[in-house]
């Protein structure tokens, strides 16, 4: 059985998510922005689980890998793959979105892809996805790994302002995918 889950991803105005195996820019607000909406704002003791492939689990800085407060699903194909206690392996979103057992899971808990570009294009492809949630970055970084094109079936629902960060500007969507999606690119009203 799978289960509902969102995306969160921070990319550059030309789609760009990542350089030279990490990413080209460090923005305070979106990083607290990224933990903020993948630990939760619950009080529940109950952990979110976190989806990302093993190169975008091997580019986090290691004070932060795995990711604290979240469960860490590994997707890889790798048989014999070596990384820390507690983290977890699956070898596609749907056995990753499976791990239910109450010690993996409890009820309550969210998940989010969190990449790379292999896992978000199969990620969006998925009827199970609902939300993406996006820092867009006004600025180009010759990124040589790219977000790929928001399907049809989302529609813009939110927008922050405009923020700053030493003079880059950058804002916060939310899109939310159609109950039905519609022929054209939005939702209807």
């Amino acid at each position: 059985m799978s289960r509902a889950f969102s995306i969160v991803a921070a990319l550059d105005q030309e789609g760009g998510i990542g350089k030279n195996g990490t990413l080209p820019w460090h923005i305070p607000a979106d990083l607290k922005h990224f933990r903020d909406i993948t630990t939760g704002a619950s009080v529940s003791p109950a952990k979110n689980l976190v989806i990302m492939g093993r190169r975008t689990f091997q580019s986090l800085p290691a004070q932060v890998r795995p990711l604290p407060r979240r469960i860490n699903v590994v997707i890889t194909t790798q048989p014999n793959l070596s990384l820390p206690g507690g983290v977890l392996t699956a070898h596609s979103i749907a056995e990753a979105l499976s791990l239910e057992e109450p010690k993996h899971t409890p009820a309550g808990t969210e998940a989010f892809v969190i990449g790379g570009a292999q896992i978000y294009e199969l990620a969006l492809q998925s009827p199970w996805c609902k939300a993406l949630y996006l820092t867009r970055i006004k600025a180009r970084y010759a990124c040589d790994v790219f977000f790929p094109p928001i399907p049809a079936g989302f529609s813009l629902s939110q927008r922050s302002e405009d923020q700053k960060h030493d003079g880059l500007c950058y804002w916060f969507e939310t899109y939310l995918q159609c109950a039905q999606p519609p022929a054209s690119s939005s939702c209807p009203g």
